[in-house]
């Protein structure tokens, strides 16, 4: 985006600009997120405005959580596939998500080949 400092009026009135559907569907111009997450971090929005409490954030997880398995439940009673994309690296390692699906799979099926997983290699700078 830019450099130059931004007062946080004109911070405001960007992200609602590029938080508004009608406005975003209209343009012609893509909104990168990388430029989405830079005026959201200069207006002090992000990650969080504020840190959530313990209980708040276990609450939140438990509700996602819910969610998963009726996806869970839908996919087997569907007989559907679902395709996963899992980018980046977090603090367990390059393969931990992986590595967390499948022992789901591991725990979930009997059959080691019901799926099919494979990583791709770091992007070059």
């Amino acid at each position: 985006m830019t450099t130059e400092k931004r007062t946080k009026k004109d911070l405001k009135e960007i992200l609602a600009d590029m938080s508004d559907p009608e406005k975003v569907l209209a343009s012609p111009d893509i909104i990168s997120a990388d430029d989405l997450l830079e005026v959201s971090y200069e207006l002090g929005e992000y990650p969080y405005p504020e840190k959530i409490g313990n209980k708040v954030y276990e609450h939140e997880k438990q509700l996602l959580q819910a969610e998963l398995l009726k996806v869970q439940v839908w996919v087997k009673e569907e007989q559907k596939r679902i395709a996963g994309f899992f980018e980046g690296r977090d603090a367990a390692g390059p393969h931990a998500a992986e590595a967390a699906v499948a022992h789901v799979d591991r725990v979930e099926h009997a059959h080691a080949g019901l799926d099919r997983r494979g990583s791709v290699g770091r992007p070059c700078p």
